[in-house]
């Protein structure tokens, strides 16, 4: 039996893609920035559902849709609601 307090590792963990958006003062919403960041990360794959365990969201601001944690929300927004982000 694992201790409770062991790190758990991944088997052969992989970054499969990555994708950005723009940097700087915009108009657009954090779900059409998100959308560009994952459209670009996704492109080329055939079912993201099918190779995504996890998500990381790289961009945490609450001075932007006075929102911290997107990370959830580009997960559930991209059609991969339960996976860990």
């Amino acid at each position: 039996m694992a201790d409770i307090c062991s790190p758990i590792m991944m088997a052969d963990p992989r970054i499969i893609a990555v994708g950005t958006s723009s940097i700087g003062p915009t108009d657009l919403t954090g779900r059409e920035l998100i959308t560009a960041a994952m459209t670009e990360a996704f492109d080329g794959l055939p079912d993201p559902a099918a190779f995504v365990d996890a998500v990381y969201v790289g961009n945490q601001s609450k001075t932007y849709e006075h929102q911290t944690v997107y990370g959830s929300l580009a997960a559930e927004w991209c059609g991969l609601r339960f996976v860990p982000a």
